[in-house]
């Protein structure tokens, strides 16, 4: 079960400091570059991490629940992460209330 755990985080963490590592690329960039390169990136993000948990649930004999279940509540949470991320980082919505 602990290695389901572990491998679910490492995907998913490893998603996620890609996705930072993109987005930091593209804010340095113009806004049609930029939202081109992180829409790309989701893509691309997409399959192979679906790729990736096809290959892990396939051929490692895991718990398929934790590893599921870990990886789905990781997601959202590091998802909250990049889109707090992004909005600190661009200041797109101001929620300081100065």
């Amino acid at each position: 079960m602990w290695e389901a755990i572990g491998l679910a985080l490492a995907v998913s963490i490893g998603n996620a400091g890609i996705a930072i590592f993109v987005i930091r690329i593209a804010m340095k960039r113009d806004w049609k570059k930029s939202y081109k390169m992180v829409l790309t990136s989701m893509v691309v993000r997409y399959f192979l991490v679906s790729a990736i948990i096809f290959l892990i649930l396939k051929y490692m004999d895991l718990n398929e629940l934790a590893f599921a279940m870990t990886f789905l509540v990781s997601t959202f949470i590091l998802l909250f992460g990049e889109i707090f991320f992004i909005n600190f980082k661009s200041n797109f919505v101001n929620l300081n209330n100065k």
